[in-house]
């Protein structure tokens, strides 16, 4: 497995709806966050079709934010920050920029993970993540 599909694997594995980590809380309320994750190589048409998707479905999601190469090193480095080596590892070649929407205060869980499945299908994209704000369970709180 390639670095960046390793260090993107993980970062899924954080945020999938599946993981154990995010489904413990089995009565979680909203809003939940949906996360695009790009792959490396993706061109900005795939980009404008992820951001033109999320914005037509503004009943359920908030306006998007993209999370740039700068903005994705600047997470790993808080997400392994007690992992050098890991971090080491990530680079701006091979670290997944990634589309993030949260969900309306009113959108269910099961509909925030529908959206993204058929995200999951769209060109450029790797895969996708749902949970209550998912990166942020992982950080330190202030």
């Amino acid at each position: 497995m390639a670095l960046g599909s390793a260090v993107t694997f993980g970062l899924i594995w954080l945020t999938d709806s599946g993981n154990p980590l995010t489904t413990l809380p089995l009565e979680a309320e909203g809003p939940f966050e949906l996360i695009v994750f790009m792959e490396p190589g993706a061109t900005p048409d795939h980009h404008e079709f992820v951001q033109s998707n999320m914005e037509a479905r503004s009943a359920q999601l908030e306006a998007p934010e993209y999370c740039d190469i700068a903005c994705s090193l600047a997470e790993a480095d808080e997400l392994f920050a007690s992992s050098p080596e890991t971090r080491a590892l990530i680079t701006a070649e091979n670290v997944p920029t990634s589309w993030r929407a949260q969900a309306r205060e009113d959108v269910s869980r099961s509909m925030v993970t529908e959206l993204a499945r058929a995200f999951s299908e769209g060109p450029g994209v790797f895969d996708t993540g749902v949970g209550p704000r998912p990166l942020q369970l992982f950080l330190p709180q202030d």
